[in-house]
C-alpha cells in the first residue's frame, strides 16, 4: 500500500512517534500501533473527503451530482431514467 509521506510526517509530529522507527515500521508493513494509527487516520480522512465531496450543500445541480455518480459507476440503465426524470422536471417547470 503507498504510503502518504506528508501525512506520515503529521502523525508523526501529532503523536510524537520517533520519525526512523515509524517510517521502517510503515515500509515494511509492521502490524503495531504506529501502522494501525496511519490506517485507521488515513481511512478516516478519504472517508470525510468522499462525504464533504458527495453531500455538499454547497452543490449546483443535485441531477449533475447524480449524473456524475452514475456515469463513474457504468451504469447505462440509471443515467436513463435520470435523463428522464430530468426531462419531466424542465417540462414541469416550463409549464408552470
Amino acid at each position: 500500500m503507498p504510503i502518504d509521506k506528508e501525512f506520515l510526517q503529521r502523525l508523526i509530529e501529532d503523536f510524537n512517534f520517533e520519525e526512523e522507527y515509524s517510517i521502517r515500521c510503515m515500509e515494511a508493513n509492521r502490524h503495531n500501533h504506529i501502522t494501525a494509527t496511519y490506517h485507521l487516520l488515513n481511512k478516516k480522512n478519504l472517508r470525510n473527503q468522499y462525504m464533504r465531496e458527495t453531500f455538499s450543500t454547497h452543490r449546483k445541480n443535485e441531477v449533475d451530482v447524480k449524473r456524475e455518480r452514475l456515469q463513474s459507476q457504468g451504469d447505462p440503465k440509471l443515467e436513463a431514467e435520470l435523463l428522464k426524470t430530468n426531462n419531466r422536471k424542465l417540462i414541469e417547470e416550463e409549464l408552470n
